[in-house]
């Protein structure tokens, strides 16, 4: 009898894994999308290294992207390291990661619970829901299935340390957990998860050990998840990602969307349609009654669950899984622009599987004949998501489609618009994407860079002058209008401006690439040629492995050479 549970357990995680893969394998043939991609993979000399000692050194020291999450840039480097610079291998790796993450999950599931079917329900939700195809289909969100892959080993080794405790299991528990939080520091919440496991479906919190005994076994977790939580706050304070009170108030911007942000994520788990890869943020603007009816649903669903919690223990795991999985992203701490997005949703949302896929039968356990009626559904509703899921995953065929979808599905939305506009490249239809969201974000940086290149592409050099020059006069040292005059000055032939302005950066910012790359060069045209060596080797040290620095190197070795 074990042997034929055994069997069908395979054929159940084969079916899951095949599932996953047909529904999304197209996204092999995708390439990368003009947001995030370039700076993790398309134009980062880096990555494309493939892997070294160098490239691992700066995986560990590098906050790019406002974040710390090196195993993330090693795995994409080995990509690079394997296959060179290609999306297909990208898109491969995610998809391999998100098959995985389905097997993990219905093997770890039905290892605690003994439930093959209900664990199989969750899986197979979590393969083929909408809300994930931003993690699997968007290769810079690599981290995002790598994080969840160590996340389910840790689970799954978790389980057998309570079987069994011993200092080497426990320690393997704390091996995934600390993968986890190298590919994303969205895993710092797990310690509290693997609690919620300790009250169901493991039992551990009526033996003689207690919440008190429990905590204090997952105190070196709580410590690391701490750590992470203070890094990923300077990461993100440091690259500019993390918003100001002022900007967007605590009690009158943040809290309220928080609360919407928890209902909407849930209407989209049940309706998952107008999905997006950027939904903007309202700021003070959230209407008051949607934040009282989502106050008012969270609160009834808690107090619900509490009531439930001895009866149905499933339920109340389940909901503090989703509400607690969230906390680092729904907003508090407010990073970028965006209000919600759904890839936050990638680990959150199997707690609501869980409570769907243990809560229904228990509801329609009083119907004669319920389990058919409920095979039917399930089936239903996975072809339904399927559905879903195959239309949404063909938005991600390029960048076009993608942006041109979000804007349709989308108001006032500056990044879909920016990034609509560089889709567009220098023309007349960039310009008016990139003068939507600088007119709707006059102060954000890249809003400002993207409209002010643009005019000066086009020769409108008088317009872009007063963009950054007025920028310039409150903030005389922001790194981003002094290169959109150093652009201005370069596009009038200003040689002595423009070398002024980009030593202004440099002092500001001895690390930009950029200004590094233009004042070498602009130092090489001017036959200047010791000081644009220096100027090289200063991006060298920095970036020893950009092709444009590499290029003026060589350059100067060939003037060298003539004479």
């Amino acid at each position: 009898m074990r042997i034929g549970v055994l069997r069908r357990e395979d054929v159940i995680r084969l079916s899951l894994a095949v599932g996953a893969a047909v529904l999304y394998f197209r996204v092999t043939s995708f390439g990368y999308v003009n947001l995030d991609d370039p700076g993790y993979v398309a134009t980062n000399a880096r990555v494309q290294a493939g892997l070294s000692w160098d490239s691992v050194i700066w995986a560990f020291s590098t906050l790019t992207f406002s974040n710390w999450h090196p195993l993330t840039w090693l795995s994409l480097m080995l990509d690079c390291e394997i296959f060179g610079l290609n999306p297909f291998a990208n898109h491969l790796v995610n998809l391999l990661l998100h098959v995985l993450n389905v097997m993990l999950l219905f093997t770890v599931l039905t290892r605690m619970t003994g439930a093959m079917w209900r664990s199989a329900f969750v899986a197979a939700v979590f393969a083929v829901h909408p809300l994930h195809v931003e993690s699997v289909a968007w290769i810079a969100e690599r981290k995002d299935v790598l994080s969840t892959f160590f996340w389910l080993l840790a689970m799954g080794s978790y389980a057998r340390y309570v079987k069994a405790p011993s200092l080497g299991r426990y320690g393997l528990v704390l091996m995934c957990f600390v993968l986890g939080l190298l590919s994303k520091s969205m895993v710092v919440t797990l310690p509290c998860v693997l609690l919620l496991l300790d009250y169901w479906p493991l039992r551990r919190t009526g033996g003689g050990t207690g919440w008190k005994g429990l905590v204090w076994e997952k105190a070196p977790l709580f410590v690391l998840s701490g750590a992470s939580c203070a890094l990923t706050f300077v990461a993100q304070q440091r690259g500019g990602a993390m918003e100001k009170l002022d900007d967007c108030p605590l009690f009158s911007a943040r809290i309220p969307n928080a609360l919407v942000s928890y209902g909407a994520y849930l209407v989209k788990t049940f309706w998952p349609v107008r999905l997006a890869i950027s939904y903007p943020h309202p700021g003070v603007h959230v209407h008051g009654w949607t934040v009282f009816v989502s106050a008012i649903f969270l609160i009834g669903v808690t107090a619900l669950v509490l009531w439930r919690a001895k009866r149905s223990p499933y339920l109340i795991v389940g909901w503090l899984w989703y509400i607690g999985t969230l906390v680092p992203v729904i907003g508090l701490v407010q990073v970028g622009l965006q209000s919600m997005a759904d890839r936050y949703t990638y680990v959150p949302l199997i707690g609501v599987f869980i409570m769907i896929a243990w809560g229904v039968p228990e509801a329609l356990a009083w119907m004669p004949r319920w389990r058919p009626v409920l095979g039917a559904a399930a089936a239903a509703s996975l072809i339904a998501l399927s559905g879903f899921t195959w239309i949404q995953v063909g938005y991600w065929r390029s960048s076009l489609t993608l942006f041109s979808h979000t804007l349709s599905v989308t108001r006032d939305n500056v990044l879909a618009e920016i990034a609509m506009g560089m889709t567009c490249g220098q023309c007349a239809d960039a310009e008016r994407h990139f003068r939507t969201a600088y007119r709707l974000a006059p102060h954000y940086t890249f809003a400002r860079a993207s409209l002010g290149a643009s005019l000066v592409s086009q020769g409108k050099i008088e317009e872009a002058t007063k963009i950054f020059s007025g920028y310039l006069e409150g903030k005389p040292d922001d790194v981003t209008s002094l290169a959109g005059m150093a652009d201005v000055f370069r596009a009038e032939g200003r040689n002595e401006k423009e070398e002024e302005y980009l030593v202004r950066i440099l002092k500001r910012a001895p690390d930009n690439l950029d200004a590094l790359v233009e004042l070498s060069s602009l130092l090489i045209r001017q036959k200047r040629y010791p000081e644009a060596e220096a100027r090289c080797r200063e991006g060298i040290a920095y970036f020893p492995y950009d092709e444009a620095i590499r290029a003026n190197l060589k350059t100067l070795a060939e003037i060298r050479r003539r004479q």
